[in-house]
């Protein structure tokens, strides 16, 4: 479950990269406001993933030191 999780955490990193480019573009124009929403809710987005990251904790291979052993 983690690993789907860090995929998702980083597919909306990558949103956010390309939404803060979009808001930068339009620093400027009308579009400017809109596209700072869309940057904002990204972010918000790329915030919420990454809690879920941390919440499900370490891999089950890492977290178990038998089979590290």
């Amino acid at each position: 479950m983690r690993r789907a999780a860090y995929v998702t955490y980083l597919s909306r990193t990558d949103g956010a990269q390309r939404a803060l480019a979009a808001w930068q573009s339009a620093i400027g124009t009308t579009e400017e406001t809109p596209r700072r929403q869309e940057y904002d809710a990204a972010v918000s987005a790329v915030a919420e993933t990454l809690n879920v990251v941390r919440l499900e904790g370490p891999d089950a291979e890492r977290a178990d030191p038998a089979r590290s052993a």
